[in-house]
């Protein structure tokens, strides 16, 4: 065996190498190309958008395109009054990706303005009765009225126009004879002085009364005042009083005392506002026109405003439109208030909020309802 040199050896592999770089030296007139691809990530985008439209007894009060809102003021419905009616029409768009939507409502800023009914829940059984206010022998535009509570005898005085009461004085006896001083306001058992008011109220509990007053009773009752602002000694009632000392003139009434039975009286009025006395129809509005139509999806018929909040506000999970992937789906409330309401719900004021949410469909085959 021919042994070969170290050196060579390295120098042999120095010819290899060499042949090497020329060899690709060789090449560079050959025809090339390059492609070059590049790959982009972008996140899909979930985006709903909302639109909506308001009536009022047939009149357009609002209308507004799609868009993203937060806490924007869809529609403002006033003066409404009992026999009103309208319509709220809330479009969702999802144009983006598939997604599951919910969508709630509830009520918010309620105020009570106050309830106002059109008949005192007892007036059937004992209303108040008014006697006339005779001031220097005529007949004034004044009043006083009588009524009770089962318990409590109520005179309420008003003085005629333009003039205001000095001073009241009130007896109750049982007989026109029986007045003190034929008449003596003086004498009265009750009085109020220095008022400088054009009404005056006096509440006499049946069991505190020198009279002792009681249901079915028929007292004569003695009303008297003199006008701060004139000369004239007023009375009250139609009955004429025998004169008396200086052959003063003077009135009584002859009143019967009637009262409501204990049940009615331990039955206050039931209390009502704005929210308990709308009437709504909710549905799923396919062409958003806010009447209900065959292929509507109808979801409450006939109930309160209250009601509804309480069925789909976001502590009960709201509701899911009937898809669940895209497009648009219209929520639609006809509203009512029938006229027997009167004025229960006069001065009351509400907000109603709703709430839309999404989230993506893909890869989410359990989604969990965002509010419960």
């Amino acid at each position: 065996m021919t042994k070969i040199p170290r050196r060579s050896v390295l120098g042999g592999l120095g010819l290899i190498g060499f042949g090497s770089v020329a060899g690709g030296v060789g090449t560079r007139a050959l025809l090339s190309d390059t492609e070059e691809v590049a790959v982009i990530a972008t996140a899909g985008e979930l985006d709903i958008q909302l639109d909506w439209k308001a009536f009022h007894n047939g009149t357009q009060i609002a209308m507004q395109a799609p868009a993203d809102t937060s806490g924007q003021v869809a529609a403002h419905f006033t003066d409404i009054k009992p026999g009103d009616a309208g319509c709220f029409s809330l479009s969702i768009h999802n144009e983006t990706n598939p997604a599951y939507v919910w969508l709630a409502m509830d009520i918010e800023h309620e105020t009570d303005g106050g309830d106002q009914p059109q008949d005192d829940p007892h007036e059937s059984e004992c209303p108040p009765v008014e006697y006339p206010w005779v001031c220097g022998q005529t007949t004034t535009d004044g009043s006083v009225t009588i009524a009770n509570d089962g318990g409590t005898l109520i005179v309420e005085i008003e003085s005629a126009s333009g003039q205001s009461l000095g001073e009241t004085h009130l007896h109750i006896t049982d007989s026109i004879e029986s007045i003190p001083g034929g008449p003596s306001p003086g004498q009265f058992d009750y009085s109020h002085e220095n008022i400088d008011a054009t009404t005056d109220t006096y509440e006499i509990p049946f069991e505190n009364s020198n009279y002792s007053l009681s249901c079915g009773d028929t007292p004569v009752i003695a009303v008297h005042a003199e006008e701060l602002d004139g000369e004239e000694t007023c009375w009250a009632g139609a009955t004429e009083v025998n004169s008396g000392q200086g052959g003063s003139w003077a009135l009584a009434i002859d009143h019967t005392i009637d009262c409501c039975s204990p049940t009615e009286l331990a039955q206050p009025a039931e209390e009502y506002s704005l929210a308990d006395r709308i009437l709504l129809d909710a549905f799923w509005d396919t062409n958003g026109d806010c009447k209900i139509d065959s292929d509507d999806t109808v979801l409450f018929r006939d109930i309160t405003l209250r009601n509804l909040a309480n069925n789909i506000a976001p502590s009960t999970g709201g509701i899911m439109p009937e898809w669940d992937i895209d497009g648009t789906q219209n929520f639609s409330l006809l509203w009512r208030i029938p006229k027997a309401v009167g004025n229960e719900i006069q001065g009351d004021e509400l907000t109603i909020s709703f709430h839309a949410y999404a989230e993506q469909r893909r890869h989410n085959v359990d989604p969990t309802n965002p509010w419960v």
